[in-house]
């Protein structure tokens, strides 16, 4: 069991009612304690089992973030993991099912239940129809993402508890909306009243709902992740060469570093998923830290919020925006804001680099920001979370996601804003580590 000191009032009530029941969903406001409330509660459920086997469903940037919490409260579990992407593919299912077989799976958890708000899709089919067989709660940040009641329904169905509000979606749309056609002749569905109090009267014995209005405070969220076997290569060709190359079809690339402060530039280009080299030209290398910011921003989009994401080199912004499927405004020192469809809620989402100018007041009323990388400027980093934290910002908190790569100098850029250490200090001692590092290997 988790030491209380590591949960909340909050975070008790909504364990007990969950072990209980078995089975359920926790709807809590992004940032606010999911994940210890699901390790609690798979703790209490499997208290006396000799070899206790829960399995956790989530994007794989997110088993890192579990590892971590799990050792934070020393929570004495080790849970199987498996890609919630996984469950799209034709292999889905078999997969699922072989892992199952070869471990005594006895509870499960499914992280980002928001993505599975569609019954028609082979993921929510696969999840609903292996939930159904053992103990399973859901963990979700929205309740209707986009604002649309049937994801209320596409949640409980993945959880196994479809069937206490309808019989089917057909049933739940006749019983929960009201269909109107719009000027255009498509169909439009409506929440009819109380509709959402209904709902939740039935759900009640199986899920906690938490969406607090807070008092005014900063959190801070350190998400570490793991890097992959691509940047695990170039990180040792570059700490043990100074020097690298990569041929392709485009030609030949060439990395040739001249001292210890480049190395760690390099190496933070290299966390983030590209290369520069002395000509600027740059390669693009496999990131597990971009794969998790477009989780994050995903997640916190679709649960109403605006995003504003801070970077340390303007390439890294290219490399978000190739993968990023979100309506996205530029603030860079070269290139022009988009004020317009910033202030009219046309974008959800802002890329800025660190340091680059705008109005004081034009992210005031953000209260995510995402610092994927920073520069050494203690000061920089000072004003870009001032942004969304202003006198006048209508928030009462601020989150603050600072995404790091295992193994790479970016928690030493956090520690030393933090501390207000010299670049110098960090400098030698992130070089010796990695060094050492080396020579072990």
């Amino acid at each position: 069991m988790i030491q209380n000191y590591w949960l909340t009032d909050e975070q008790k009530q909504a364990v007990k009612l969950l072990v209980q029941s078995q089975r359920g969903i926790v709807w809590w406001k992004v940032g606010e304690g999911k994940t210890r409330i699901a390790i609690e509660w798979i703790l209490e459920l499997t208290e006396g089992y000799s070899e206790p086997e829960p399995l956790i469903i989530c994007s794989p940037q997110s088993f890192r973030q579990w590892q971590d919490e799990i050792k934070l409260v020393n929570a004495s579990i080790t849970p199987v993991f498996f890609s919630s992407g996984m469950l799209s593919t034709k292999k889905g299912a078999s997969e699922l099912s072989k892992l199952i077989t070869r471990n005594s799976i006895n509870c499960l958890v499914i992280d980002e239940l928001w993505m599975y708000k569609n019954i028609k899709t082979e993921r929510s089919k696969v999840i609903c129809q292996f939930a159904r067989q053992v103990p399973t709660i859901g963990l979700s940040g929205s309740m209707m993402t986009a604002r649309n009641i049937e994801d209320l329904y596409g949640q409980t169905y993945a959880v196994g508890l479809g069937e206490r509000l309808a019989r089917g979606l057909t049933d739940f749309r006749h019983q929960y909306t009201i269909e109107t056609t719009n000027w255009q002749g498509y169909i439009e569905r409506y929440p009819k009243r109380h509709a959402l109090e209904q709902i939740q009267e039935k759900l009640k014995d199986n899920i906690h709902v938490y969406f607090p209005k807070e008092t005014k405070e900063i959190r801070d969220i350190v998400v570490n992740v793991d890097p992959t076997a691509e940047q695990l290569r170039i990180r040792k060709k570059l700490v043990k060469d100074y020097y690298i190359e990569h041929i392709d079809k485009n030609g030949t690339f060439t990395v040739d570093i001249k001292n210890a402060v480049s190395l760690i530039s390099k190496l933070c280009q290299v966390s983030d998923g590209f290369l520069y080299n002395s000509e600027r030209s740059s390669l693009p290398i496999q990131s597990n830290k971009l794969r998790k910011l477009i989780s994050i921003c995903s997640e916190l989009t679709d649960a109403g919020e605006r995003v504003l994401v801070w970077f340390a080199f303007r390439q890294s912004i290219q490399e978000a925006l190739k993968v990023s499927k979100f309506k996205t405004t530029i603030l860079s020192s070269n290139g022009q804001f988009d004020f317009e469809a910033w202030s009219n809620g046309g974008t959800k989402i802002c890329y800025a680099t660190i340091g680059s100018g705008s109005s004081l007041n034009d992210f005031k009323d953000v209260r995510y920001s995402i610092i994927y990388s920073s520069s050494y400027s203690y000061r920089a980093m000072q004003q870009a979370r001032g942004r969304t934290n202003r006198k006048d910002s209508q928030h009462q908190c601020c989150y603050y996601y600072y995404l790091q790569s295992v193994g790479f100098p970016d928690a030493d850029v956090y520690e030393m804003l933090d501390e207000s250490k010299s670049a110098e200090e960090l400098t030698i001692k992130r070089v010796q580590q990695l060094v050492n590092e080396y020579e072990l290997s």
